[in-house]
Formats: structure tokens, C-alpha cells, sequence
């Protein structure tokens, strides 16, 4: 009775019909971030001093408001410091993102605020949106916790949602690694953008993951054997609060030194825009 009360009470309706048939069960604590299963996902993630956490399921990369929300239950949904949930009915490809609530104690490092997204921790991909430039103009950070209390739910639409990657949906053909002796290697190291973003490479895709791929037959040419990138996991562009003093635009993270999800390819870098699509094309590339 227990769990179909559950089922009931998180089977969200929209626009007047079902939009899917999702119910929560307690799931497992680990591996942690996202796990596929036959019927289901399994989410997991770690938060030692949260009091709450919703996870949000959306349909499209650009909405502003969850389909599907989830409370966390403290009995059933938490083992330790681990909070894991089993969502019956999702499939690959879904968008999510977390809602945290605890203490707002900066002294102590904690700054939690229920009213704002997250992103998770070990997620595979992100769509490609921009945290930092889609930030209202009046934006000002929470200086307490009242500050938090009277602020409102952020819109979702620009902000990135982490994807649901299946690690099994990609045929590697049989390819191993080569395992090349380092004695013998020529190292070449450079930016998956910039290596490429030029027309001066005459590639058919500038920028990406796929422009590199276009560009290897070069590079063997020239005798290189491996390639060294700079950061390609996910990080904002847009981070960079500087001012170009020459024409007043605001300066970009580049090089890409502050990642913000350690597990997942860039979704900037790749020719493929459809949410997952960087990690398609960063294996095509491998």
C-alpha cells in the first residue's frame, strides 16, 4: 500500500494526460550518479548535510519546469550519506537535475539553497547551456538564510541538465588499446577547439570533437602517435567575469581550467547538438 501511495503521489500529470508512467522506489546506494537498468534508472548521490533533495525529471533540454519531481524519503531513500532513489519507467536519454535544502552556514562551507538546480556530480553528459550567462542581470548571491527563504524557484530553461548516458549504446567495433611505447611516441598536444576552429583547417566541422577526427590522416602525416587535449570535460565558457578593456566584451574561460562535471565531454565542443551527442562523438573521435 505503501509504495503505491508513492506511485500515486509522484506520477505527475501535465497538459492533461499521463506523460509517462514513472513511480519511485527505494533504489541502491551505489554506483553512484545514474545506473540503467531493464525498467528503470537508478539515481544516487552524496550529500552528508542535506536535509532534503528533490530530483526533477524533464522532457526537453530547454524547459523551465520539471514533468516529474521526487522528495527523497529519509527512511527509504538514504543509506549513510548516500541518497538513492530507483525511478520504474525511465529510459536512457532523460534529462535531471537536484534540489538540495540543509544549512546556510558559510563559515562552514555550506551554502544550500532549495530554490536553485544542480547539477549531478557524476553525470556523463550535460546539454549544452551556460550556467553563468543565462543568470538574471539582477542576480545577487544569497547573503543569509532569510535570503534564501523569500527567493523563488530558478527558471530551468537555460540552465544545463545533466543526460542519462547508456554506456552499452556504442559499438566500438573491437577496438582496443594500442598501448604504443612510450619510447616510441610523438606526443602532440592542443585544444579540441582551437585546433580546428579556423577556417584555415578545412574541416566540414570546426570546433569539435568531429573536426579533430577530420584532421588525424594530418597529423599522422606529420608522424604524430598520440594526442595530449587540453580540458575537454564540462566547464563554462562564460565563468569569466573580466571585461575586454579593447571592446567592453566580456572575457571567456578558454582553456577550460575549472571543470564543473569531471565525467562528461564537453557538450560545446561537439558538432552533435542533441543532449548525449558529445559522448557519441568524443568515442568516435577515441
Amino acid at each position: 500500500l505503501y509504495k503505491l501511495i508513492r506511485t500515486l503521489k509522484y506520477a505527475n500529470i501535465r497538459r492533461g494526460f499521463m506523460k509517462m508512467q514513472l513511480s519511485a522506489h527505494n533504489g541502491k546506494p551505489l554506483p553512484q550518479g545514474t545506473s540503467i537498468l531493464s525498467n528503470g534508472i537508478n539515481f544516487s548521490v552524496f550529500s552528508r548535510n542535506a536535509t532534503d533533495i528533490t530530483l526533477d525529471i524533464f522532457e526537453k533540454e530547454t524547459d523551465s519546469t520539471p514533468y516529474f519531481s521526487y522528495k527523497f524519503d529519509k527512511t527509504y531513500n538514504r543509506t549513510g550519506d548516500i541518497w538513492h532513489v530507483f525511478i520504474e519507467g525511465l529510459k536512457p536519454g532523460a534529462l535531471y537535475l537536484y534540489r538540495v535544502d540543509g544549512p546556510f552556514d558559510p563559515e562552514r562551507g555550506h551554502r544550500f539553497n532549495k530554490n536553485c538546480y544542480l547539477i549531478d556530480p557524476y553525470a556523463k553528459a550535460l546539454t549544452n547551456k551556460s550556467i553563468f550567462k543565462n543568470l538574471p542581470e539582477n542576480y545577487v548571491p544569497a547573503k543569509d538564510k532569510m535570503d534564501i527563504e523569500l527567493g523563488t524557484l530558478m527558471d530551468a530553461a537555460n540552465f544545463p541538465k545533466c543526460v542519462v548516458i547508456d554506456d552499452d549504446d556504442f559499438d566500438w567495433e573491437g577496438d582496443k588499446p594500442l598501448n604504443f611505447p612510450l619510447r616510441k611516441s610523438v606526443l602532440y598536444e592542443t585544444h579540441v577547439k582551437g585546433f580546428t576552429a579556423s577556417s584555415t583547417s578545412e574541416v566540414s566541422k570546426p570546433g569539435t570533437y568531429a573536426g579533430l577526427i577530420e584532421k588525424i590522416p594530418y597529423l599522422k602525416e606529420l608522424g604524430v602517435t598520440s594526442i595530449e587535449l587540453m580540458p575537454l570535460q564540462e566547464f563554462d565558457e562564460n565563468e569569466n567575469t573580466n571585461i575586454n578593456p579593447k571592446n567592453a566584451q566580456p572575457l571567456k574561460n578558454y582553456w577550460g581550467y575549472s571543470t564543473i562535471a569531471f565525467f562528461a565531454p564537453k557538450a560545446g565542443y561537439a558538432y552533435d547538438k542533441t543532449p548525449g551527442g558529445a559522448v557519441r562523438e568524443f568515442k568516435e573521435m577515441v
